[in-house]
């Protein structure tokens, strides 16, 4: 754990000298670090859910209006489910995540290839695996754009040191990706609400 914290702040705290010192094949470490980094996320949101559903659930007990066919008593029970199912769920959530990191670095790498990267697709998942440090903080309210922002800023630095790209190739590698795909989920919902009103 001590570990993952001095990674964890190195690369928050000065992004650049981390990718610089990176040895040349650390993308198993890089895995690691992404995986209990998103470990930590899941289950900071887990708990989070679990204390949020059970304030509702004491609220709709505690006011006497209930739920029609369940009794009362059957409430700790009801909480206990979910919980045991946030848990279940976990790992699952956890192997999307990482595949995640897999297919959003492959579509990443076609830009980084088309902007002159001179490195392999390797060195973009090492890359976009420790440019999710700041997830965590995304969990705190008035932090998390920030976080993302902020997680957007170490990948552009770090596919300028790992593929040897200038700042404008790695910005336009990024940046063309995460448009396109802001388009396609605003194309998608403007699709969606045309179809509902006609």
């Amino acid at each position: 754990m001590r570990d993952l914290f001095r990674i964890w702040k190195d690369v928050m705290f000065d992004p650049v000298a981390f990718y610089k010192s990176l040895p040349k094949y650390s993308f198993r470490k890089s895995n690691e670090f992404y995986l209990k980094v998103s470990a930590v996320m899941i289950l900071a949101m887990v708990i989070f859910m679990a204390i949020f559903i059970g304030i509702i659930l004491f609220i709709v007990a505690s006011s006497g209006t209930g739920i029609e066919g369940v009794s009362d008593d059957m409430f700790p029970l009801i909480w206990l489910g979910i919980l045991v199912g946030l848990f279940v769920l976990s790992p699952i959530l956890l192997l999307l995540q990482w595949g995640y990191l897999y297919v959003g670095a492959a579509i990443m790498h076609l830009f980084v290839l088309l902007f002159g990267g001179k490195k392999g697709y390797k060195e973009t998942v090492t890359t976009v695996a420790y440019s999710s440090a700041p997830a965590p903080l995304s969990l705190i309210p008035l932090v998390g754009y920030a976080a993302g922002v902020y997680s957007i800023v170490l990948v552009i630095m770090g596919l300028r040191e790992r593929q040897k790209m200038s700042t404008g190739q790695s910005v336009a590698a990024v940046l063309i990706p995460v448009f396109v795909y802001m388009f396609f989920i605003g194309l998608v919902y403007f699709i969606w609400i045309f179809s509902t009103l006609y």
